[in-house]
């Protein structure tokens, strides 16, 4: 499945939601691997040549900074590379990476962003010393466009065939991508009978391969694609995907792609397992979901993601009613890498909601192993693996601030008028609507206070959201209505957290700044006792609360102060790093007291 069809999704909430620190699991036997990075700052916004610094930053070296160099003296002195060992990523695994600029007026805290919204990616050699030459790009993709350029794509469909899933003659097979503007009907792949492949114990010719056409790009940047067989989409492995959940493969003109398997899946033994499918609605029923007029379901590759085929249901006579299921019968490979989601749609939700899974994840889908058995029941899981305290516990009105101060759009550079201009919000609880002025019309923000450089909006978020809030800001400038997504690459956003309710007003944002929140809760700082009190701060949220101590040996009697939870404390500061800090000054009667936070489970 293309990730871009997916309507709203529901996060789960982490620590940290910052895009770069997100890399693949991969079981390594060797890790060395000679990377050469390149990049051309030709044109960069905010960079200045001599004096600032150009990065690599990644996977490689924990997203840390190894400087790549330039020679002034050159044809191209803003031509900047350099070479390293890689010996974090295996061999045959993946490498992520972006480029870095020094300079403290770049956007996004110096973080390029590429054209896809993605960490680039790279396949390591399987061998341990190889080396790896990556293509040059252009920082922020905004190298000159260029067109004329064909790639060659290559699948082999061995165990689609074996699973009559794909019949040579009358099945087809394509591939889509944005370089093509993932169209449906236009690049069909044919059968070359001249590549000879092993499968197993047999030779075979079922590799279909096609050359196309690209549309123009800046040099080097990423071409996201996926093969689809008879309309419907693979499901590549992990190493495969980057962050878009497609597979990917530089902007190089003549460049083939290496043969792949149909959704990385060689040739097995054919199986037909019944599995059942569960996911508790607890954290939503209440709120997001009402039981008695939405329903649920699983999608996955089972069922080509398709909407009411394999509807959930409940057991009214369960201890847990909440727990909704489904049975679905499959047939494929042993091994095969199943992906699904679970969905709930209905009379009081606009379109569909998407569950967005906690980690591991393949491409941001749960996931299972095809077991060699004819029945396996799949452990329960939370939506989205949001418990029920990780949750707006009543309906809360949120108020959206962002300072404007120097704002341009991102990659035209357009600077903000705020004579003409207007500023809208898009978010993962408004289900993600068009980047148009009609899409986000009800979500304009207010210059506030006028004539500021500052604008607001207030949006009531529904009990039972997440505390975490994925959002992002675009602006209208009389020349972009059909896409306002305009202050940072596709899917870099703004993540930050509800700590207070009925009510929160959440830090001034900087437009250009995705800033994520890196704590969801905790921080508890206590200070020295002055005048009979003590004082205390701490970052919380709705069903965080304070406890104290008088000891911590032999029994401690641990007390509950309820009244600290973010539902209803408001004593603290604003901060832009945490949100909402909660302070108080506790009193002492001359012993000691000890404190700790807690977030008891509902």
């Amino acid at each position: 499945m293309n990730s871009k069809l997916q309507n709203r999704t529901i996060k789960y909430a982490l620590g940290a939601g910052f895009l770069l620190c997100a890399a693949g699991v991969t079981q390594v036997l060797a890790s060395s691997s000679i990377v050469t990075f390149s990049v051309d700052m030709t044109g960069a916004a905010n960079f200045t040549l001599g004096t600032d610094q150009v990065a690599a930053r990644g996977t490689f070296n924990g997203y840390g900074t190894y400087n790549l160099t330039n020679d002034p003296a050159s044809a191209n002195p803003y031509l900047f590379s350099g070479t390293i060992n890689d010996t974090n990523d295996a061999n045959g695994g993946q490498l992520q990476y972006k480029f870095w600029n020094s300079d403290s007026a770049a956007a996004n805290t110096g973080w390029e962003n590429t054209a896809n919204g993605q960490n680039r990616a790279a396949l390591l050699p399987s061998t341990s010393g190889g080396t790896l030459v990556l293509p040059t790009a252009f920082f922020d993709d905004e190298g000159t466009q260029v067109s004329g350029y064909v790639m060659t794509f290559q699948v082999d469909m061995t165990q689609q065939i074996n699973i009559n899933a794909f019949t040579p003659g009358t099945s087809t097979i394509e591939v889509r991508g944005n370089f093509e503007g993932w169209t449906a009907g236009l690049d069909y792949l044919t059968n070359d009978p001249t590549i000879m492949r092993t499968n197993g114990t047999l030779v075979t010719s079922n590799v279909y391969v096609g050359a196309f056409a690209l549309n123009p790009a800046s040099p080097g940047q990423t071409e996201n694609f996926k093969f689809v067989e008879n309309g419907n989409y693979e499901q590549p492995a992990a190493v495969n995907a980057d962050g878009t959940g497609n597979r990917f493969a530089p902007f190089v003109n003549n460049y083939t792609n290496p043969i792949v398997y149909f959704s990385d899946a060689p040739p097995a033994p054919v199986v037909t397992v019944v599995a059942t499918f569960s996911v508790d609605m607890s954290a939503l029923i209440g709120g997001l979901f009402d039981p008695s007029q939405d329903y649920v379901d699983v999608r996955g590759t089972f069922n080509n993601w398709s909407q009411g085929v394999n509807i959930c249901t409940n057991d009214p006579n369960a201890a847990n009613t909440n727990i909704f299921s489904s049975v679905v019968t499959m047939t494929n490979g042993v091994g095969f890498t199943e992906q699904y989601k679970f969905t709930f749609y209905g009379t009081t939700v606009t379109g569909t909601d998407w569950e967005n899974p906690a980690p591991p994840t393949v491409g941001g889908n749960r996931f299972f192993y095809l077991p060699n058995l004819s029945s396996t029941n799949l452990p329960v899981v939370y939506f989205s693996d949001v418990t029920p305290n990780s949750v707006l516990p009543e309906d809360t009105e949120v108020t959206f601030n962002i300072d404007m101060t120097g704002a341009k759009e991102y990659s035209s550079g357009t600077p903000f008028d705020p004579a003409a201009d207007s500023v809208y919000l898009n978010a993962d609880f408004l289900g993600w609507p068009a980047w148009t002025t009609l899409g986000l019309g009800a979500y304009q923000l207010t210059n506030n206070p006028v004539g500021s450089s500052n604008y607001s909006l207030t949006v009531p978020i529904q009990k039972g959201n997440p505390l975490s809030v994925t959002y992002k800001y675009g602006f209208f400038d009389g020349a972009n209505q059909a896409n306002l997504d305009d202050e940072a690459g596709f899917g870099v956003n703004h993540f930050r957290y509800l700590r207070q309710a009925p009510n929160y007003n959440m830090p001034t944002d900087i437009f250009g700044n995705q800033y994520n929140e890196p704590t969801a809760w905790g921080n508890l700082t206590v200070g020295s006792p002055t005048a009979g009190s003590v004082p205390v701060s701490w970052v919380g949220l709705p069903g965080v609360h304070l406890q104290t101590a008088a000891k911590l040996t032999g029994r401690s009697n641990w007390v509950d102060h309820l009244e600290t939870d973010g539902t209803n404390w408001v004593s603290g500061s604003l901060t832009f790093s945490n949100g909402f800090v909660s302070v108080t000054n506790y009193p002492t009667s001359g012993g000691q007291t000890f404190f700790r936070l807690v977030k008891p489970a509902k």
